[in-house]
């Protein structure tokens, strides 16, 4: 029987076997495509073949360097084969923090690449943008006076932030809808760190809501 195919991107050679005897009073036919041989007593029996059958499934190949000039294909191997590597002995690489080394195709030598965005860097920019839109979108109710205005604090699982002045009208809309996105967005990251803020509050300048340096 054969073997299994490879996992994780390996290479393996699946080898099948046919023997299949007959003869003329015996049940049965050679299999199909195995050459059949005929016998002295008037029968057949089938010749026993072998077949390799390369499994690639799952199998990238690696980039091959532009300055190869002979490229060999290995009948039993899923890539291509550089046959007079130009590469130079590569050198140590240290990567710093948020990066990584990797080899571009056409290249040597590897060299260092900044890590993809992580699930949580992108619910961040994604919260961030949304924010944005209803802090713009709920500053334009306006005040008559300081009284009517607010601080909304801002500490979820996306932002810890020294929060946005806003009419009190709609500073529980804000809270609300920012700590729902942050929940959805941001379930993934660690604690934001806490940050310093000074003392300050609402104040209603030219019909909009600010902060302002206590008096």
């Amino acid at each position: 029987m054969g073997s299994a195919p490879a996992t994780g991107g390996a290479t393996w050679l699946h080898r099948t076997q046919t023997t299949v005897p007959t003869s003329s009073g015996a049940a049965g036919t050679p299999s199909l495509g195995a050459p059949s041989v005929p016998t002295a007593a008037g029968g057949t029996f089938a010749i026993a073949t072998t077949s390799n059958v390369l499994y690639c499934s799952g199998v990238t190949c690696p980039a091959l360097p532009t300055t190869c000039t002979q490229i060999a294909q290995p009948s039993n191997e899923c890539c291509a084969i550089c046959l007079n590597n130009p590469c130079p002995p590569c050198g140590a690489i240290a990567c710093s923090a948020g990066s990584h080394s990797e080899t571009m195709p056409g290249e040597c030598c590897p060299q260092c690449v900044a890590n993809p965005p992580s699930q949580c860097d992108n619910g961040k920019s994604d919260y961030n943008a949304l924010r944005s839109q209803m802090i713009e979108k709920y500053s334009s109710i306006g005040c008559s006076n300081s009284s009517e205005c607010t601080i909304v604090s801002e500490n979820n699982a996306c932002a810890w932030t020294c929060g946005a002045p806003l009419s009190m009208r709609m500073a529980d809309t804000l809270k609300s809808n920012l700590d729902s996105t942050a929940a959805q967005f941001c379930a993934t990251c660690a604690a934001p760190p806490a940050v310093f803020c000074e003392l300050m509050v609402p104040a209603c300048v030219n019909g909009k809501c600010v902060t302002a340096n206590p008096g």
